[in-house]
């Protein structure tokens, strides 16, 4: 597929997998930056029309966005990174997408914290004061303890070691 194919890249956009995953979701599940880069680079001349917005708050069949899937830093900081480069009439945008909770009632922080990458934590975090918050309250109020708690001082625990965010 060539970059400057519009067509093919709308095409590609629109396909989903069984479980709903659109191409960014898997990109970013396997740490694929060419693949998202290659999306929002064209995509970028829609950014006023929403393309870029839809594109990056797409939900899969359990409400997983692309920030679900990150599977690494760099990963987490290119979406970061082109969120930025929303227009300025949709600041809320990142916020909403730390905050957005799939089916289970799980935060892209709890995807992080599950597969135990601090790193992913750390950017997460930096990123909305509100997030590990929200986290926090889910985890307590569902009875889990041990992989997550809040601790005062804007510390989270991580697999029985505490890191500090802050």
């Amino acid at each position: 597929m060539r970059q400057e194919d519009p067509e093919a890249r709308r095409r590609l956009l629109q396909g989903v997998t069984p479980d709903g995953d659109s191409v960014l979701h898997v990109a970013a599940r396997f740490g694929r930056e060419d693949i998202v880069q290659y999306v929002y680079l064209g995509a970028e001349a829609d950014l006023v029309g929403g393309a870029a917005v839809e594109y990056l708050t797409a939900r899969n069949n359990r409400g997983d966005t692309v920030l679900h899937h990150a599977a690494t830093e760099a990963m987490v900081r290119l979406l970061f990174s082109i969120g930025e480069r929303l227009p300025a009439e949709q600041p809320w945008l990142m916020a909403e997408l730390l905050r957005a909770a799939n089916h289970g009632a799980e935060t892209c922080l709890h995807e992080a914290v599950r597969r135990g990458r601090v790193d992913i934590v750390k950017v997460l975090a930096e990123k909305d004061d509100q997030v590990q918050d929200i986290v926090a309250a889910h985890w307590r109020s569902s009875g889990r303890r041990g992989r997550l708690a809040a601790l005062p001082g804007r510390y989270l625990r991580l697999s029985g070691r505490v890191d500090c965010l802050s």
